[in-house]
């Protein structure tokens, strides 16, 4: 699972769907909020303490905003600042 933090707290969410096809895995990822955000942090481990060269795809979506970003075993951490 992907952590969120929206200002220092965990939010807590849901794996929506996952599905593997030609050695990618697609997980969705449903996270409610009741406030209306605008700095989340996202922290990224996964399969990265198997594999060393570990990338990961993380797409972004809060309400208009959307921003894709490569994570990898060296850089597990995103901030998403909304406007």
């Amino acid at each position: 699972m992907y952590p969120y933090l929206v200002l220092n707290k965990k939010l807590e969410g849901r794996l929506i769907s996952i599905k593997s096809a030609d050695g990618e895995l697609i997980m969705n990822f449903l996270i409610n909020n009741n406030r209306r955000a605008r700095v989340f942090k996202v922290k990224n481990q996964i399969l990265t303490g198997l594999y060393k060269d570990q990338a990961n795809l993380l797409i972004f979506k809060y309400e208009d905003f959307e921003e894709g970003v490569k994570l990898t075993s060296d850089i597990t951490e995103r901030t998403f600042n909304i406007k």
